[in-house]
């Protein structure tokens, strides 16, 4: 079964949908862009994809490898005058502090650090975001030919409604002509007796019939036109300038499906995104696996020391990684021997 539908119908699946079967007028393609381009909301929609695409993007990033590199100059000279009681080491039996003692030390320190991570299994909520945002994406498409869609209808619709008031204008016009000739008619008939006056009562209320359809019909010309320039941002001359006909097309029943509506499409695509987000919350469940390396340069040049620093950083090393139950003997050992100035 085939339904007759108006151009505008026609051209709205011609525009939007890839039907693409009807030819309309030149003039009337640049008007219908014309709206398109200059409707804030489906600008927005263009704007919105863009974002979501760019965060798909940043979310299939986490698996490329980050590299952070750190670099520290440092410069020191300082004098220092210490007096501690004389030390020896044991087991070498070196003296470490020899009563008053004064150093000089000043040098250059440089440290350089670069260091690689990456992320080698997410729980999937690497994956199923980048998803949930793709599928948000195509939904919002969707909806953006929806609105299209409907700002094609609505220009079609009103260019409709401007070829009508041209046939009522013509209507118009045409009853006026008879309504004269009548008026001719009836007076003549008057002035032979052949009619009453009453009959010339029928004709001006017919004439201002006429007149009154008239404005109503120039203020829904001037609505018309305002709607147009709404819509289109098109000057008087510009709309009057498109070329437009009232043509009855032949279409498909079973191209105006819901199948095919967009807004149906664009659901079923939240639905998937949605699906996509529960099951990145799900992953938060799973354990997350990543991999680091990384190297560290440290180098002192035009240094003098003379701090006997060496043997307390020594020290310092070899303490670090003894088991926890030999602290306590090593703490007596840093008191009693070492003046307590080790520290763990």
């Amino acid at each position: 079964m085939k339904k007759y539908l108006a151009l505008s119908l026609l051209a709205l699946f011609s525009f939007a949908t890839g039907y693409a079967q009807i030819k309309v007028s030149a003039s009337l393609q640049e008007a219908v862009y014309k709206a398109i381009a200059k409707n804030s909301s489906i600008k927005n929609k263009e704007l919105e994809i863009e974002k979501l695409n760019l965060q798909e993007k940043s979310v299939w990033n986490k698996y490329i490898p980050t590299v952070e590199a750190s670099a520290l100059y440092s410069y020191f000279d300082n004098k220092l005058t210490v007096d501690f009681p004389a030390t020896t080491l044991p087991i070498i039996n070196n003296p470490l502090f020899d009563g008053k003692s004064t150093f000089d030390n000043y040098g250059n320190i440089f440290n350089g650090s670069l260091m690689v991570k990456t992320v080698l299994f997410s729980g999937m909520q690497i994956p199923n975001g980048a998803k949930a945002l793709k599928q948000k994406a195509v939904g919002t498409e969707y909806l953006k030919e929806s609105e299209k869609d409907g700002i094609i209808r609505e220009v079609l619709n009103t260019f409709d409604q401007m070829a009508l008031l041209k046939e009522v204008e013509k209507l118009i016009n045409d009853s006026d002509k008879r309504l004269q000739t009548e008026t001719k008619r009836v007076s003549k008939a008057i002035e032979q007796g052949l009619a009453i006056p009453y009959d010339r009562d029928k004709i001006k209320l017919a004439a201002l019939e006429l007149d009154s359809k008239r404005i109503e019909l120039e203020g829904k010309r001037k609505l018309l036109y305002r709607k147009i320039r709404y819509l289109t941002g098109y000057s008087d001359s510009e709309i009057n300038n498109v070329t437009y006909d009232l043509i009855p097309y032949l279409i498909a029943e079973e191209k105006l499906s819901t199948e095919n509506k967009q807004e149906i499409k664009a659901l079923e695509s939240f639905k998937l995104a949605n699906e996509y987000l529960l099951k990145k919350e799900k992953g938060t469940f799973l354990p997350t696996i990543g991999a680091f390396g990384g190297v560290t340069h440290s180098s002192l040049f035009d240094a003098n020391a003379t701090t006997p620093v060496i043997t307390g950083i020594r020290c310092s090393a070899v303490f670090r990684f003894k088991r926890n139950d030999d602290k306590p003997k090593l703490d007596d050992w840093c008191r009693n021997e070492m003046g307590g100035i080790c520290r763990f």
